[in-house]
């Protein structure tokens, strides 16, 4: 009898993040984001207040995170500063569990919305929030910028490639 093996999902855990943590999260935002952040960069962060942020890891990845979410609160809303899995784990549904926890928070914190901006080109987050119920409300044109090297006729050639911001909010209250 010939029996077909599925890889069965792996155990996402989400969890308030430590200062052992943030040498992963760096590690994973410069694997995904051309502009990243250190790991001071991201302690310095989280010691501005309301500042927080959620870890991911696997019940593969024993205690290396491989995907996390920062964010803000301010009065009544939180903003997500930047959200990054990674690559290898991308299609795991790391992303989703990190927004959706992110979301359970901030109803028990009975705030009223979530912002974000988001490069328009990046289609599997602009997927996950748009499932999480992210609607578009404004727009920066060209405030992504990235710097591609490619192969000309007479040597490397740099060109600047630019795209716009999509601003997005949840509603909370509803």
């Amino acid at each position: 009898m010939f029996g077909f093996w599925k890889k069965t999902p792996e155990t996402v855990y989400i969890k308030s993040s430590t200062s052992q943590d943030l040498a992963d999260c760096a590690d994973i935002h410069e694997k995904c984001f051309s502009q990243n952040w250190a790991a001071h960069a991201l302690a310095s962060m989280l010691t501005n207040r309301g500042t927080k942020c959620l870890v991911a890891k696997t019940s593969s990845s024993k205690a290396k995170a491989v995907g996390f979410l920062m964010y803000r609160i301010s009065a009544q809303e939180a903003e997500i500063l930047t959200v990054a899995v990674d690559p290898e784990k991308t299609s795991a549904g790391i992303g989703s569990a990190l927004v959706e926890e992110m979301i359970r928070l901030c109803l028990i914190d009975r705030l009223v919305e979530i912002f974000l901006e988001v490069d328009e080109s990046n289609l599997p987050a602009l997927k996950i929030y748009k499932r999480q119920g992210f609607r578009k409300v404004g727009e920066r044109k060209g405030y992504y910028s990235d710097i591609e090297k490619t192969a000309g006729g007479s040597g490397d050639v740099l060109s600047k490639k630019t795209s716009n911001a999509l601003i997005m909010r949840l509603d909370l209250s509803a």
